[in-house]
């Protein structure tokens, strides 16, 4: 016998899988919280180095601002800058982690962008506060400095081999290049989207804090806009998700509410910019453009997925499928119609 037919007699007649003809499938995956991902097991050294490197960065940085933010008037910009360190460095913690158990190319692109926004975020707060430098402030951009460049050089390299493998695409969608293509724009879509609310979180923040002319109603529109704002995140990643097509157009009818109140801010923070902190104002512009851009990539990723709905992806990826018909009733109805 050949070598192909003593394989299927020693397997019984079983298909063939490509452990049996010794071909490597690679890292077992495992269906968790977070959805298909690989075990921590079953990362490469460079892969855990990364992660290890990243966490412990974004750990001094949180450290060190919360440190700043005990010491310092809840007035002062560099309060607000500490706060907008923080909330960056927690999605930095989620996309370094999430993207590499997912093998996520654009999470850890998204990364990278964060990461070089706490870089600037850093230079810039250090150079233009001359009065407020201390040794908190000092160490806080010598290590953003310094790790700035390594975790952007190792996010670029990883990064750029998740995306050529495709591995856990391919383990999970099969070898349908249709199906794969439709995948990875899901899941710029869904990333996208996270950077979307990040933004979000700190055009509030900023908004709040950089001695813009605030009222009550402002107050109410930013708290109730927050609310809000997490609720239409829910109803994109959702929607995407089950190809449902009422939440999606439900999500396209939200998409301009924040967008206009921004430019509006941005427009009076401008006319008022000889009244607010000068850093923050420039930072809260720069911040709101980066919101708007990435709004208008995001809708235009959302018209991508939405073509590819019903084609067969939520099957695949997520296991979702239609409810089955009541067999009790078909066979009733059958019944009746054999009677007859």
């Amino acid at each position: 016998m050949s070598d192909t037919q003593v394989i299927i007699h020693e397997t019984h007649d079983q298909p063939l899988s490509f452990a049996d003809l010794g071909i490597p499938t690679g890292p077992t995956i495992s269906e968790g919280v977070i959805g298909k991902s690989r075990r921590l097991k079953d990362l490469e050294i460079n892969e855990l180095l990364y992660v290890v490197l990243s966490c412990l960065s974004i750990l001094a940085t949180i450290v060190l601002s919360i440190y700043k933010m005990t010491t310092i008037s809840t007035s002062d910009s560099d309060f607000t800058f500490a706060l907008i360190l923080i909330v960056n460095a927690i999605f930095c913690t989620f996309y370094v982690v999430h993207g590499v158990l997912k093998e996520r190319a654009y999470e850890i692109v998204i990364f990278m962008i964060a990461i070089f926004g706490i870089l600037l975020y850093s230079i810039v707060n250090y150079s233009v506060q001359v009065d407020t430098r201390g040794p908190v402030k000092l160490s806080r951009l010598i290590i953003v400095c310094v790790m700035s460049p390594v975790l952007i050089g190792l996010s670029g390299w990883i990064g750029w081999g998740y995306n050529s493998s495709g591995n856990l695409i391919f383990r999970t969608i099969g070898a349908n290049s249709e199906l794969q293509s439709i995948c990875k724009k899901l899941l710029m879509f869904l990333d996208c989207l996270k950077l979307d609310l990040q933004l979000g979180i700190s055009m509030v923040i900023f908004i709040l804090n950089s001695g813009f002319k605030i009222n009550n109603e402002d107050i109410v529109i930013l708290s109730v806009g927050g609310v809000i704002t997490l609720i239409w995140f829910g109803v994109g990643y959702f929607s995407t998700r089950y190809e449902d097509k009422v939440g999606s157009w439900i999500f396209i009818i939200g998409a301009p509410v924040e967008p206009a109140y921004v430019i509006f801010k941005m427009n009076q923070s401008v006319q008022e910019a000889g009244k607010a902190q000068g850093d923050l104002v420039a930072a809260t512009i720069a911040a709101g453009v980066l919101a708007l851009v990435t709004r208008s990539v995001l809708m235009i990723l959302l018209y991508l997925v939405y073509r590819n709905y019903g084609k067969g992806l939520k099957e695949k990826e997520f296991g979702i499928t239609e409810p089955p018909t009541n067999p009790t009733n078909e066979s009733t109805v059958n019944n009746q119609s054999n009677n007859q």
